[in-house]
């Protein structure tokens, strides 16, 4: 009855029946792997939480019997007043530095106009910036440069890459323009501004408000280059803050939107799945070791397979780091960055567990970073190193917050336990 044939078909042949039979016995093999499949890796999961959890666990008590609670309260507190800080900063560099012209950049635009006069496309401007008993010389415009600067930071720009890479015997005998801006150090602001936005990106703004998104600014005796193209024209800024809704503020503003989506979303999903696939493998090891050692049995092979398995991840960081090195073009604050995000996504990995933080940490730590994305890409000579700061105290406070607040209270209220270790279970 089973392999009846349909009104009006001849019976099927006794080959048809063995494979249509096979078929079926793969399907459920291919059915019942699955389930298993399933349910070794909701048994994973499990196993890595409670792991997770114990390592919560211990950190809790640590931090209890070092740290007092009025101790914990002040880093908080320290925290919050160091973002706060970090945020005042910013505003006043950006204030003294990109929104308003400075004494150098005046300077320098008389030597742009002197140097639009000659007719010459092709043109040279050296910065000197004087330090020790020269420091409080004031901003001067000279048409003709002394061959050494004693004491004095160097600085060159030109349109063109090429002619800015040149030697001074190369341009001298190729006949550039070259004419020379000198500036005391003290001009440059107090000592607290030059401190926290350096010397390179204070010359380096005013190199783009005299002169707009056009050329290289590079320091003398040192490979780093600023590319102004890379950077917006301050006077289209100016002009987009009055018309705010032109087309071409519109598409500056949403690709600055989804660049950071993108690289936010993509940079914590990475690491979120790198740092738990390694977990997993590792505890996934422990026991396959534990077992072949309690059965006396070799495991050199089991270490070479663990080891090849591991290797795959290390392009996926190294990728990650490229990747953030592309959009920052510094390869020390991708690093930064990459650091901070591992460092949240191990946070939320082990201690995020009550339900307040569950529903406030994520988003938090996702809007911060979002801002220190947005605001590297719209001001790519602005002062990132500054905004990293404010940004790490922030999610800094942010952590400490919930962890005393929170995550601490769940803990010795039962409300997370082994068998519950996080409040969505």
């Amino acid at each position: 009855t089973i392999w009846a044939a349909p009104p009006g078909r001849a019976p099927p042949s006794r080959t048809v029946r063995v494979v249509e039979r096979g078929v079926a016995e793969v399907e459920l093999v291919v059915m019942a792997a699955a389930e298993s499949v399933r349910f070794h890796r909701s048994h994973q999961d499990a196993w890595l939480e409670n792991v997770f959890f114990r390592v919560h666990t211990r950190w809790a008590i640590s931090v209890s019997r070092l740290v007092g609670v009025r101790a914990r309260h002040i880093f908080e507190v320290v925290c919050a007043l160091v973002a706060a800080g970090g945020l005042c900063v910013l505003v006043g560099l950006h204030v003294r530095y990109v929104a308003k012209s400075t004494a150098l950049s005046d300077a320098l635009e008389l030597a742009r106009h002197s140097l639009e006069e000659t007719e010459s496309s092709v043109y040279v401007v050296r910065v000197a910036v004087a330090t020790g008993p020269r420091c409080l010389e004031a901003p001067s415009y000279e048409e003709a440069c002394a061959d050494k600067e004693d004491g004095a930071h160097l600085y060159w720009y030109s349109r063109e890459r090429g002619v800015v890479e040149l030697s001074a015997r190369a341009r001298q005998e190729l006949g550039v323009p070259t004419r020379c801006v000198r500036i005391g150090r003290c001009h440059l602001g107090p000592w607290l501004w030059r401190a926290a936005a350096g010397t390179d990106a204070i010359v380096a703004n005013a190199a783009l408000r005299a002169f707009g998104n056009i050329g290289r600014v590079r320091i003398e005796g040192s490979r780093d280059a600023y590319d102004l193209s890379r950077c917006e024209d301050p006077r289209a800024r100016e002009r987009r803050r009055r018309s705010p809704l032109r087309r071409r503020s519109l598409s500056f503003k949403i690709g600055i939107v989804v660049k950071t989506i993108f690289l936010v979303f993509a940079t914590s999903t990475l690491a979120s799945y790198t740092l738990r696939e390694t977990q997993a493998r590792m505890l996934r090891f422990a026991y396959l070791i534990k077992e072949r050692v309690s059965n006396r049995e070799s495991y050199l092979q089991l270490v070479a397979a663990h080891v090849l398995d591991s290797v795959v991840f290390a392009p996926i960081t190294l990728g990650m780091l490229s990747f953030l090195y592309e959009f920052f073009f510094d390869q020390l604050l991708a690093l930064l960055i990459l650091t901070l995000i591992w460092g949240c996504e191990l946070f939320a990995a082990v201690s995020l567990r009550s339900l307040p933080a569950l529903n406030s940490v994520p988003h938090l730590i996702v809007l911060y970073l979002a801002a220190l994305h947005m605001y590297i890409f719209a001001y790519p000579l602005g002062f990132p190193y500054v905004a990293f700061a404010t940004t790490f105290a922030a999610i800094g406070h942010v952590m400490f917050f919930f962890w005393n607040h929170c995550e601490l209270p769940a803990l010795l209220a039962g409300l997370v336990s082994q068998s519950r270790p996080r409040a969505l279970y």
